[in-house]
């Protein structure tokens, strides 16, 4: 008989596969079984869970276990008519309140905690819901939010004055509307007249208008005796044409009269110069003076 071609084994060798096979499955299922069918340290067993035995009779209420949760929800209050905004820790506290309440309600107070109307209580966290129900239609705040208002609104700041004749830029910035290029300009035009004997000439400098003198009134003085005199005899041209009520042609036109009629004694005489505008010597008396 033809044999087949491939590989043949004898009865020796087909024995040792076989062992080998078996060997390999033992290891395997070696795997799966117990630590101690292993050789291992013996498997324990597990504890059961045995019930405390005092546990029931041990077991605190949490009154007992923590004293800063307090139960109070069944607590009943002594209220009588308070305000919430002014009412001392001891009338609290004999109302019933706890100590702890009572702390924090003083505390929250001075925090700036305000009770404007008595549903506010309602919102004051510090209190239980108990609490709350309680104390609320004792509540009093007739007029107190008026009175905390006024408690915490700052001072009046005091009206600052300014005499207008002496004070410079600076001091006029302080007043209300007057920024740093309008007091310059009112303090230039004061140095060429001499100084203010009136409120209504504030209105000649620019950027002035009655709105805003009107606003600056309460806080400025003028003290005539601060202006700056002189005499309608000696002044010179150009020394009047510094005057912002004078042209160049009238100052020359006054001291030109000068020369030929002699020195001024009265406002009459002035009045009699051909020239000038009929209200110029009324706007320069408070400047000039008919002294020789």
């Amino acid at each position: 008989m033809r044999r087949s071609k491939g590989i043949w084994l004898g009865k020796s060798e087909r024995r040792g596969m076989l062992a080998v096979g078996i060997t390999f499955m033992s290891l395997c299922a070696l795997r799966f079984l117990p630590r101690s069918e292993q050789g291992l340290e013996p498997m324990q067993e597990p504890q059961k869970t045995v019930p405390y035995p005092n546990k029931v009779q041990d077991y605190k209420t949490g009154l007992e276990r923590y004293p800063h949760k307090k139960r109070v929800s069944n607590i009943s209050l002594r209220p009588f008519p308070f305000n919430p905004n002014t009412i001392s820790a001891d009338s609290l506290l004999h109302m019933g309140l706890p100590k702890p309440v009572v702390e924090k309600w003083i505390k929250a107070r001075s925090r700036g905690f305000v009770f404007r109307k008595p549903e506010d209580l309602q919102r004051f966290s510090i209190l239980p819901p108990s609490f709350r129900a309680q104390l609320l239609p004792h509540v009093v705040l007739q007029n107190s939010t008026e009175r905390i208002r006024q408690k915490w609104q700052s001072p009046p700041r005091p009206i600052l004055v300014v005499e207008l004749n002496q004070a410079d830029s600076f001091e006029l910035q302080g007043l209300p509307g007057i920024g740093p290029a309008l007091a310059q300009r009112l303090v230039k035009y004061r140095d060429r007249l001499g100084g203010f004997y009136h409120s209504q000439q504030l209105l000649e400098v620019f950027g002035i208008d009655s709105t805003l003198l009107q606003k600056i009134l309460p806080q400025i003085q003028i003290d005539p005796q601060k202006i700056l005199t002189r005499s309608w005899n000696t002044i010179s041209a150009e020394e009047l044409k510094l005057f912002p009520y004078l042209t160049n042609k009238e100052a020359n036109i006054i001291v030109q009269y000068r020369k030929v009629h002699g020195p001024f004694t009265s406002l009459e005489a002035v009045r009699k110069i051909k020239g000038i505008r009929s209200d110029i010597p009324e706007k320069l008396t408070p400047y000039l003076r008919f002294d020789l």
